[in-house]
């Protein structure tokens, strides 16, 4: 089904150091993407008419939020979107409570390690 669809959401956006994942949906394929600006996207395939796809702004990075080049990935058993932020660190979005295209947050979490002295 994959195929170059040539579509953006309206109004355009760039996705350039954006991040991308993939879901498939009640047998639909999902893709979530980030853009530029830091906006969390769901572009949904519908059918083979790409007439019939879909772009929703579900998320946006608040603007305290930390800026990142990386990758990301869907974790499905939590229906989370997780990406790669500024040097070691990792933000998320709750897609179960996208609360709209303003609201949904992004939680930066530094992972930290414990060090312990060896006699």
């Amino acid at each position: 089904m994959w195929q170059n669809r040539n579509n953006q959401p309206s109004g355009g956006t760039s996705h350039l150091r954006g991040t991308s994942a993939y879901l498939d949906v009640d047998g639909k394929d999902v893709v979530y993407v980030t853009d530029t600006s830091g906006n969390l996207w769901r572009y949904t395939v519908q059918s083979l008419d790409p007439a019939t796809d879909t772009w929703e702004k579900i998320g946006r990075r608040p603007g305290t939020g930390e800026t990142g080049h990386g990758s990301a990935a869907i974790d499905p058993a939590n229906n989370i979107y997780l990406r790669g932020l500024a040097a070691n660190s990792f933000g998320f979005w709750d897609l179960d409570h996208p609360g709209g295209p303003d609201v949904n947050r992004e939680i930066k979490v530094v992972p930290t390690m414990k060090r312990h002295d060896r006699a």
